[in-house]
């Protein structure tokens, strides 16, 4: 099942590194291909590389990490990540200019 609407726009679909995240994007990216090129998907996981590769989508690894609940000792890791991880979205986010 596909939509109909304009083939100019760019459309960019963030998902996460879980199924329950993973899948419902693919999803959305499965019904809305039939009427947006180019096609983008970000996620942050190598899972995301082989599930878009299966479904033909064109997509880049964001790295990010979650929150060290207990081990205060990991927090400069998870902020630098996470701050790199920001900016390199920021990045692709300028360079694919989603509609």
């Amino acid at each position: 099942m596909s939509i109909n609407v304009n083939p100019k726009k760019t459309i960019l679909v963030i998902g996460g590194d879980t199924g329950g995240h993973l899948y419902p994007a693919i999803a959305v990216a499965d019904y809305l291909s039939g009427g947006f090129e180019p096609f983008f998907f970000i996620g942050s996981r190598a899972v995301v590389k082989d599930i878009a590769d299966k479904k033909g989508l064109r997509y880049y690894i964001i790295e990010g990490c979650a929150f060290p609940k207990l081990n205060i000792l990991k927090y400069p890791v998870f902020i630098i990540r996470n701050i790199s991880g920001f900016i390199k979205a920021w990045i692709r986010i300028s360079e694919i200019k989603p509609d």
